[in-house]
C-alpha cells in the first residue's frame, strides 16, 4: 500500500473521499476496508461500512435456501396411532424458490444470508471464514462448529459456500446435524461461548482494539441489577471509563432498579446516552467477536410492558403488548474485512407451542360439538385463561378422547415440535438500523431495552481479582503503632509488593486463557504452575522468617501491633489456600 499511496496522498484521500471515488476504491482494495475507513474516520466523515441487498448473484444447482417460519402451524397427521390426537404443531421448513430471492451480504461480500423475516437455515461464506470461526470457537471450548456443504453462491466475484452448524457434543449421530442442544436463547448462546449451557457469563466493556473490561452476569427472569447499576452510572457521570463502569456494576449498595430502569429508557429513547455506549461498546455499538455473544435485556419500570425508551408524549411511554425479559445470541463467524458477523440462535419455543395447543384444542371441541357430547363445551376455553389453565383443559379434554393421560399427550405434542431442532441464524452490523440492538428494540418485544457484548465467564479470573483486592490491602505496615512502623515498614512493604506481583502476573496469565490465547487444554497445567509459583513464594525463607516474627509479635506486642499482625498473617494463609484453584 504505501508503493501506492504515499502519506500526504493518504491525507488527501482522507480530506477528499467523499467526491474521490477512484481513490477510496484504490484505497480499499490495497489496504482493506476496515483499514480505509479507520483512515478516513480521522480525516472526513464517510458513510460507513453496511451489508447491502440483492437480488443479483449466482446460486449453482445444489444450493438451498432453507427457512423456517417464526411461528409453528399446526398440522393434522395421517396414521396417527388410536391414543393420539391426530394433530401436530409443526416448524415446517421451506426452501425459498430463487424468483424473488434476495440476499443480506456483508460490506465485502465475503458473507450472505437470506433477507426474510423467517428464520435461515444456513448462510454462506468464503472458506477462509469457516477455518477461522472454527479455530475461534475451538479457543473458548463451543459446543458447535461450521462446516461447508454442498451448494455455492456466487456475489460480486466472491464464490461463497453453504454453512451449516454442527454440534460436536452430541454421542447421537443423527442429531450432530439437528439438534443444537438447547432451544432457549440462553444456553444455546451459552454453548456457542464455551459455558456449556450456564447462565453465568461476562459483560464485555469496551470495544475490539481497547482495553476491556470484564463483569460477571447471572440474569434471572428480570435480569441482573447489575445493569441498573452500570445504567445509573452512565446517567451520573459526564465522563465515562471503562474501570469506573466495571466498579459500579460490582458495586453491593441498595439501588432503586425500577427508578433507574426509567431514567434510562428515557434517556436512550432520545438519544442521550449514545457517546457514553460508544465509549462502553453497549448497545448499537456492542462489537462482539466469534466466540462471544449478545444479550439485550429488557429494563423494565414501573410495569412489565412499560417502555421508556419510546414516550408517546412527556408522560406516557409505549405500552407493549407482550414483552421478553431477555434474549442472547452467539457469534459465530465474522466477515473478513467489514464489521459483519453471523449469529446462531434459538429461542424458548413454550409460548408459540402452547398456542398451537390452544388450536387443536379449538379443533378438537368443534369435531365433538354435538348435542351427544355437549358436556365436552365445559371444557372451552376462555379468552381469560391462562397458560396453566391452558394446559389443564387440553390435558381434560385429550385424556377423555385417548384414554390416557392427558399430560402424556401435551409433552408429546410440545417433544414432535422439536424445539431444539429450531435453531437459525442471523447477520447484524454496525451501520445504522442494522445492529443485534437496534433489531431486538425494533421487535417491540423489549422496554427500555440494553444490549451488552458477553463472553464465558471465568470465575477463575474474577476470583483472582477479589482475592488481589482482599488480600494485598491486609499486608499493611501502616497498621503498627508508630514506633513498631519503623521497624515493620520495609520488609512489610517489602512482601506486599511481592504479593502484588505475584497476583498481577496471575491475572496476566488467567486473562490469556479468558481472551482464548490460551487453549482449554493448558489451562490445568497453567493453573498448576500458578500454584508452584505461588509455593515458592509462600515458602521463600525470607518469608518464613517474617511470617516467625509475626507470630512473636502476637505474643509480645500491644494490642494494636497484635492486631495488625494477625491481619498480615491471615492475609499469608488466604494466599496459601486459593479459592480459584478447583
Amino acid at each position: 500500500m504505501a508503493a501506492a499511496f504515499g502519506n500526504q496522498a493518504l491525507q488527501r484521500l482522507a480530506q477528499t473521499a467523499p467526491t474521490n471515488a477512484l481513490a477510496l476504491q484504490a484505497a480499499r482494495a490495497g489496504l482493506g476496508n476496515r483499514a480505509t475507513q479507520r483512515l478516513l474516520n480521522v480525516g472526513a466523515a464517510v458513510p460507513v461500512q453496511r451489508y447491502y441487498d440483492t437480488d443479483t448473484f449466482l446460486p449453482d444447482a445444489e444450493a438451498q435456501f432453507v427457512t423456517q417460519p417464526v411461528k409453528p402451524e399446526v398440522v393434522t397427521k395421517d396414521n396417527a396411532p388410536e391414543k393420539e390426537l391426530p394433530y401436530a404443531v409443526q416448524y415446517p421448513p421451506q426452501n425459498t424458490p430463487r424468483s424473488g430471492l434476495h440476499l443480506l451480504v456483508a460490506d465485502d461480500s465475503s458473507m450472505a444470508i437470506q433477507n426474510v423475516s423467517a428464520e435461515p437455515k444456513e448462510f454462506y461464506a468464503l472458506p477462509q471464514i469457516v477455518t477461522t470461526s472454527n479455530a475461534k470457537l475451538d479457543d473458548v471450548g463451543s459446543s458447535f462448529r461450521l462446516y461447508a456443504t454442498s451448494g455455492t453462491v456466487t456475489v460480486r466475484n466472491h464464490t461463497l459456500s453453504r454453512i451449516r452448524p454442527v454440534n460436536i457434543v452430541t454421542d447421537d449421530d443423527a442429531k450432530r446435524l439437528t439438534s443444537m442442544i438447547e432451544n432457549i436463547c440462553i444456553k444455546i448462546s451459552g454453548h456457542v461461548i464455551g459455558t456449556k449451557g450456564g447462565y453465568s457469563r461476562s459483560v464485555v466493556l469496551g470495544q475490539p482494539d481497547d482495553s476491556q473490561r470484564l463483569a460477571e452476569i447471572s440474569p434471572g427472569p428480570t435480569g441482573d441489577p447489575k445493569l441498573a447499576r452500570l445504567a445509573r452510572y452512565m446517567l451520573t457521570h459526564d465522563q465515562i471509563s471503562k474501570a469506573e463502569a466495571e466498579e459500579a456494576m460490582l458495586a453491593k449498595d441498595p439501588i432503586d432498579v425500577e427508578a433507574w430502569h426509567e431514567q434510562y429508557g428515557r434517556a436512550s429513547g432520545k438519544g442521550e446516552l449514545n457517546a457514553k455506549a460508544q465509549a462502553l461498546g453497549i448497545n448499537q455499538f456492542a462489537a462482539p467477536a466469534v466466540g462471544q455473544g449478545l444479550g439485550t435485556f429488557g429494563m423494565s419500570a414501573q410495569k412489565p410492558t412499560l417502555d421508556y425508551s419510546k414516550m408517546l408524549d412527556e408522560n406516557t411511554p409505549t405500552e407493549r403488548e407482550s414483552t421478553w425479559g431477555y434474549h442472547f445470541a452467539g457469534v459465530v463467524a465474522q466477515a473478513i474485512d467489514a464489521p459483519d458477523y453471523v449469529t446462531l440462535e434459538n429461542y424458548n419455543r413454550g409460548d408459540d407451542i402452547l398456542q398451537g395447543v390452544r388450536k387443536i384444542h379449538v379443533q378438537v371441541l368443534s369435531n365433538y360439538a354435538s348435542a351427544a357430547y355437549a358436556w365436552y363445551m365445559g371444557l372451552s376455553l376462555a379468552e381469560k385463561d391462562d397458560d396453566d389453565a391452558v394446559r389443564k383443559k387440553f390435558g381434560a379434554l385429550a385424556a377423555e378422547i385417548t384414554g390416557r393421560s392427558g399430560v402424556h399427550e401435551y409433552f408429546r405434542i410440545q417433544a414432535e415440535a422439536k424445539p431444539d431442532e429450531k435453531w437459525f441464524f442471523r447477520m447484524y452490523g454496525n451501520a445504522p438500523g442494522q445492529s443485534f440492538h437496534e433489531r431486538q428494540a425494533a421487535s417491540g418485544e423489549f422496554v427500555n431495552p440494553i444490549t451488552v457484548t458477553v463472553r464465558k465467564n471465568d470465575l477463575w479470573l474474577n476470583r483472582l481479582r477479589e482475592e488481589r483486592a482482599r488480600i494485598v490491602p491486609q499486608i499493611d505496615a501502616t497498621k503498627f503503632t508508630a514506633g513498631e512502623q519503623a521497624n515493620w515498614a520495609p520488609r512489610v512493604m517489602a512482601a506486599r509488593q511481592a504479593v502484588a506481583d505475584n497476583f498481577d502476573e496471575e491475572i496476566r496469565q488467567a486473562g490469556r486463557y479468558v481472551s482464548g490465547q490460551v487453549s482449554n487444554t493448558r489451562v490445568v497445567e497453567l493453573k498448576v504452575d500458578m500454584m508452584v509459583a505461588r509455593g515458592r513464594l509462600f515458602n521463600n525463607d525470607h518469608y518464613k522468617t517474617l511470617r516467625q516474627d509475626l507470630r512473636t509479635l502476637l505474643q509480645t506486642g500491644v494490642d494494636q501491633d497484635r492486631q495488625a499482625a494477625l491481619a498480615i498473617l491471615n492475609a499469608f494463609a488466604d494466599l496459601n489456600s486459593p479459592r480459584w484453584f478447583e
